[in-house]
């Protein structure tokens, strides 16, 4: 859960593996992508053979470290502050 979302430590299986370098890296989509190849490569071995995947991202836990576009989206919609939004 609690993981640098930009720079996390990665593990596929047992083995250690780099944290990509690309400029709009996050661990979220990252994540997301490698599932969405796992459930694919599980139907194409067999497509009437049920399994179970479970996903669960850890950016809704601290640190919260949306991606750049996103705070850029939403910058000052929220600064009239918590009492005012409720």
């Amino acid at each position: 859960g609690e993981t640098d979302q930009f720079q996390p430590v990665l593990i596929d299986g047992n083995t250690r593996i780099k944290t990509p370098r690309k400029k709009n890296y996050h661990f979220t989509a990252d994540m997301t992508d490698q599932t969405i190849k796992w459930l694919n490569l599980q139907h194409s071995y067999n497509a009437d053979q049920p399994f179970f995947a479970y996903y669960a991202p850890g950016a809704a836990h601290a640190p919260h470290q949306a991606p750049r576009e996103w705070i850029d989206k939403f910058k000052g919609k929220f600064s009239m502050g918590w009492d005012k939004l409720r």
